[in-house]
């Protein structure tokens, strides 16, 4: 499984996300029809970090959160909701066995309206920086 992944599963067994956005929380993007709030989360990058014996056996992976809402608070409840879960987890999250999650960065925005409506979303965006084990393959 993926960190993507299992990150997914671990906000979905949580009673104060799932009561805030329910089964609202997907990869990549959401249908331009999706109900408001929601949460969008995707991988940025992963940094695989090599030394003079060669690979090791972590990997920090950046993953993006993006918390859109009808108003500002709420975006940034969510937002806060998803910070308090995983800022400084360790242990295992799924099938993956986290060294820590840090939540590096914070903000937020809003969207014009895109339908001629006068209905404006706001967004609140953070990064994770999830360092954890992976396998390697070389001797």
């Amino acid at each position: 499984m993926s960190i993507e992944a299992d990150l997914y599963t671990y906000l979905q067994t949580s009673s104060s996300v799932t009561s805030a956005i329910g089964v609202k929380l997907t990869p990549d993007h959401a249908s331009q029809k999706s109900a408001l709030p929601y949460v969008i989360y995707e991988r940025v990058s992963t940094d695989s970090p090599v030394h003079l014996g060669g690979a090791t056996s972590r990997e920090n992976t950046r993953v993006s959160f993006d918390c859109y809402a009808t108003t500002r608070s709420s975006a940034n409840s969510i937002a806060d909701l998803i910070r308090d879960r995983l800022h400084g987890k360790r242990g295992t999250v799924g099938t993956t066995t986290v060294d820590v999650i840090v939540i590096d960065n914070q903000f937020s925005d809003s969207i014009p309206p895109q339908d001629g409506s006068a209905q404006e979303s706001h967004i609140a965006s953070l990064m994770a920086n999830v360092w954890h084990a992976v396998a390697i393959s070389n001797p």
